[in-house]
């Protein structure tokens, strides 16, 4: 039951999260094959995910199969955390303005729309770590260095 509730939670705020930096894409685009791309994308990921993480055998440790699944979706999800922050720092910030208005006059002010040049820098901020993990997943893996130590010197005296 425990397990069961953390889960709902955990899907609660997934889905938050993705609908929060899908409102970045609908600040900058109005093509909805783009919309759809991104909606698309992050629902194939989830389920490749929760679809490996249900069925590979746990006897035998982290699997390649799981650790690219792992891999994607941090991929896919930690981009999308940076654009969090830009945008909820955007939201605080028009509330702010918002209750500005609401003190300072009789007449309140609506609230004013997401700007999309803020949508935009967010979003080229999150193809920072975007690009990293696509790096990391596909390059680095090779670019690995053995390091061996010929001669260990231990202090001779101990510290006091």
């Amino acid at each position: 039951m425990k397990t069961a509730i953390s889960l709902i939670i955990l899907f609660v705020i997934i889905v938050l999260l993705e609908v929060y930096a899908f409102q970045a894409i609908k600040t900058i685009t109005k093509s909805k094959v783009i919309r759809y791309s991104w909606l698309f994308v992050s629902i194939a990921v989830y389920a490749n995910f929760a679809y490996v993480a249900l069925t590979y055998d746990r006897t035998q440790g982290q699997t390649p199969q799981f650790q690219m699944a792992m891999g994607i979706l941090l991929t896919v999800l930690i981009p999308k955390l940076v654009v969090l922050i830009f945008m909820f720092g955007e939201d605080i910030y028009r509330w702010i303005l918002k209750l500005i208005s609401a003190v300072t006059s009789g007449n309140t002010m609506p609230l004013a729309g997401r700007r999309k040049f803020i949508s935009q820098i967010s979003l080229g901020l999150a193809a920072i770590p975007f690009v990293s993990f696509i790096y990391g997943i596909v390059q680095g893996k090779y670019n690995y260095k053995a390091v061996s130590y010929t001669h260990l010197t231990l202090p001779t005296t101990p510290y006091v």
